[in-house]
């Protein structure tokens, strides 16, 4: 399956065609992160249960503290 993160087409092969299973494909902890597929906020409780699909656009945004 074809899939657009953060703005670079990837070729992936999921074990869950999840949110959860996007982050699970590229070693992402849950923690700290939001997460959008085709400019829709997805909720974290939704991650497990939200199918992505063919040449979804999904963006990953990690929250960083400081100063």
């Amino acid at each position: 399956m074809q899939l657009r993160i953060n703005g670079t087409t990837e070729t992936v092969s999921l074990t869950e065609n999840t949110i959860q299973g996007v982050l699970a494909y590229l070693s992402l902890s849950e923690e700290g992160r939001v997460i959008e597929c085709n400019g829709q906020l997805i909720h974290k409780r939704d991650w497990k249960q939200y199918t992505v699909g063919e040449n979804d656009v999904i963006e990953i945004i990690q929250f960083m503290g400081g100063g």
